[in-house]
């Protein structure tokens, strides 16, 4: 198998020819959220990026059901806001329209070209195990970031992700890959410790929702690859 080659970067600046998968990870709090529905059932996720579209969308749609958040907080009139733990046996078979901040607002720029996933901590490995596929040769991890800011979490979990792919194939980083792997290596065991440092962690911890980010930063607790094909986010069976 020839080396995956594996770069960070984020939103603001991916530009150029892309090649290869794209993973964006938006860890606090849209992808972690959208691997927790996937895990509990949730048929499929559509992201869109402003409420009265999610509420259109819902409305031609039978059963579906409203996620997300505007301002930290859950939207007026949606089922859910954007707390991993909320997406349980309720989302179970249920389309879910999903608006975040952030997010959303990348996946639903980026849809219709190269291949897009969804990485968080909470399906890390399953990431990498995706990663390991003999056809793909490049992957670039793209971090969503916090209102167009760089945001410490999404940038160490790219790091998860490339420390766990480089155990099952040879890796070739850049220089941004390397640094987002080396920080993870250094704090592996304090990641929750590591993430509260960041300004988006102390934001939602000052907005009452501190649970969130102890939920995000679990390690593995999902074996969910979401993939994002025709602007509808699935479960991809993992080989």
């Amino acid at each position: 198998m020839k080396p995956l080659n594996a770069s960070v970067t984020h939103f603001n600046r991916l530009n150029g020819p892309r090649h290869g998968v794209i993973v964006v990870i938006d860890v606090l709090r849209a992808t972690t959220v959208i691997v927790f529905a996937l895990a509990n059932g949730a048929r499929e996720i559509i992201p869109v990026s402003g409420p009265e579209a999610a509420r259109r969308l819902a409305g031609m749609i039978d059963g579906a059901l409203l996620g997300g958040e505007q301002h930290n907080r859950k939207i007026p009139g949606f089922d859910f806001g954007n707390s991993p733990h909320e997406y349980d046996a309720r989302v179970l078979g249920k389309t879910v329209i999903m608006r975040t901040t952030n997010g959303t607002r990348v996946l639903e720029a980026l849809s219709g070209g190269n291949p897009i996933w969804c990485g968080a901590f909470a399906n890390a490995s399953a990431i990498a195990r995706g990663l390991c596929r003999p056809d793909i040769a490049a992957v670039k991890f793209v971090c969503a970031g916090q209102v167009d800011e760089f945001s410490l979490e999404d940038f160490v979990c790219a790091g998860a992700i490339v420390d766990a792919v480089s155990v099952l194939r040879q890796t070739l980083c850049d220089d941004e890959a390397l640094a987002a792997r080396e920080l993870f290596r250094g704090h592996r065991s304090t990641l929750a410790a590591l993430v509260r440092l960041g300004n988006h962690a102390k934001q939602l911890e000052k907005a009452g929702l501190g649970a969130d980010v102890a939920d995000s930063t679990v390690l593995d607790c999902y074996n969910v690859l979401p993939k994002l094909e025709n602007g509808r986010i699935t479960a991809s069976p993992l080989d």
